[in-house]
């Protein structure tokens, strides 16, 4: 199952992020999803453009790779996320992939401390 979702700003200036889940058991199938956050109109072209010449293969090459069974026995879940950061006023910004990076946990902890008065 792939979907593709169009997101609102990200807090983390976020641009896209491209999730892969493995299946959990012999009927659940794998599954792709893409989401992609709007970005300010200032740096946008710039994206658009850096992702068109050198990130869009960046991205192909790692949906290709999830076909290889190698990769996909070590970890069931991959993730590819594409930010923006150091924005400048001519309308240029830094683009920084990560892949894998590890999920942050938003669950609270099971035992917390006892607040005292």
């Amino acid at each position: 199952m792939t979907t593709l979702a169009y997101c609102g700003p990200s807090d983390v200036h976020r641009v896209l992020s491209a999730d892969y889940r493995g299946p959990r058991k012999r009927v659940q199938p794998h599954s792709l999803s893409l989401s992609l956050n709007a970005v300010p109109s200032s740096i946008c072209h710039h994206i658009v453009q850096t992702f068109e010449q050198d990130l869009l293969a960046r991205l192909a090459d790692w949906i290709i790779q999830l076909t290889d069974q190698k990769t996909l026995n070590s970890q069931m879940d991959h993730r590819f996320e594409l930010f923006y950061d150091a924005v400048t006023e001519e309308g240029r910004c830094q683009l920084v992939v990560r892949v894998d990076d590890p999920r942050k946990q938003w669950r609270l902890p099971r035992f917390r401390g006892k607040v005292r008065p």
